[in-house]
């Protein structure tokens, strides 16, 4: 396992740049009226500080979206103070989730069309849609967004600078996130198109990927490769939800990863971490640590796991090792490029 820098995440939502392309090119000269126009909208902007100080991130929203109707210019650095507050409130959704998640990115849905942040603004209020049982809304959100996201890439397809390769990334996220709402339906059909979606996610970020690859002039081919892997990694880790929610991992039409499955008898099964007894990980690392030639697995927050040589079983060894293991997101990486995991890094 040469070289070996493996990582499995759970997608999530990131910050972003405005991008100075076509669909946003008049971003530009708004910002600047902005800076200079009277200050008609002070009272809309301290309702938005408030909202945000307090912190409430509903009233933020629709804060926002009353200071957009009342005409502002779109600022980066203003809308992302509210996303920071919807983030916050995205790690705390109770039981009613899907209601909260509509109730949330509704009043953002349509005030931000030709910024980058559109796409995935709509794709979790499709989330939040298909969990509160808005089946058809969620689907109507989809099919109106999808031909939009492709065009968009395919327009930036070329581009390799900064802002178009911050836009491309971004709409690639949004086919994820709306991948995950159609694999939240119970429909089989619809299911798949979420699963078609991830992949439509991952083939075009193998693509940012390779331009990512070749803009920070990595020349060593195994480098490059294991680069471009994972500049892929959080498309790989959506997919991958994606298969296994819909019950479509074993699709070789649809999983692209079967290709790269050991000839072996062992299986992994998605099991709640209540019933394990382990705690929440966003990642896991796999890798020979120890270099025996049998693929141990790291877990964040759970310890470094020995393969007891292909028998099915594992052992716990961090503790023998001397390691302190905290966090939720994991690496292991062979810095020596000798067949052993050298450095496990574990991080929240």
């Amino acid at each position: 396992m040469t070289g070996l820098v493996m990582l499995l995440a759970a997608a999530c939502v990131s910050q972003d740049r405005p991008t100075a392309t076509a669909l946003s090119a008049g971003q530009s000269s708004q910002q600047k009226a902005a800076r200079h126009e009277p200050d008609r909208f002070a009272g809309q902007r301290e309702k938005l500080s408030a909202a945000i100080t307090k912190p409430d991130a509903y009233a933020a929203t629709l804060a926002y979206r009353e200071l957009r109707d009342a005409g502002a210019a779109f600022e980066r650095a203003e809308f992302e103070r509210v996303l920071r507050s919807v983030l916050e409130l995205s790690w705390q959704w109770g039981p009613n989730r899907g209601a909260d998640r509509v109730r949330l990115w509704s009043p953002l849905d349509g005030v931000l069309d030709g910024t980058a942040f559109e796409f995935q603004v709509r794709a979790e209020h499709a989330i939040g849609l298909m969990e509160s049982g808005q089946r058809e809304a969620a689907l109507e959100l989809w099919t109106h967004s999808q031909p939009e996201i492709i065009a968009h890439w395919d327009r930036l397809k070329g581009n390799t600078d900064d802002d178009s390769m911050d836009h491309k990334r971004r709409l690639e996220q949004a086919l994820g996130r709306f991948g995950i709402a159609l694999v939240a339906s119970t429909n089989p059909e619809e299911q798949r198109l979420g699963v078609e979606a991830a992949l439509k996610q991952l083939d075009r970020a193998r693509e940012s990927a390779k331009q990512r690859a070749v803009a920070t002039r990595i020349l060593a081919p195994h480098v490059k490769a294991h680069a471009e892997a994972i500049f892929c990694d959080s498309a790989i880790v959506n997919l991958g939800y994606c298969l296994m929610a819909s019950g479509l991992s074993s699709d070789p039409k649809l999983n692209p990863l079967l290709a790269n499955e050991a000839k072996t008898s062992l299986r992994f099964a998605k099991h709640p971490t209540s019933s394990t007894g382990l705690p929440r990980s966003n990642r896991i690392a796999l890798g020979d640590y120890d270099g025996d030639g049998y693929c141990d697995v790291f877990l964040p927050g759970a310890g470094l796991w020995r393969n007891r040589r292909g028998n099915g079983k594992f052992e716990r060894v961090d503790q023998k090792l001397g390691l302190a293991i905290r966090g939720q997101a994991g690496a292991l990486v062979d810095l020596a490029q000798d067949r052993k995991s050298t450095r496990l890094n574990s991080s929240h």
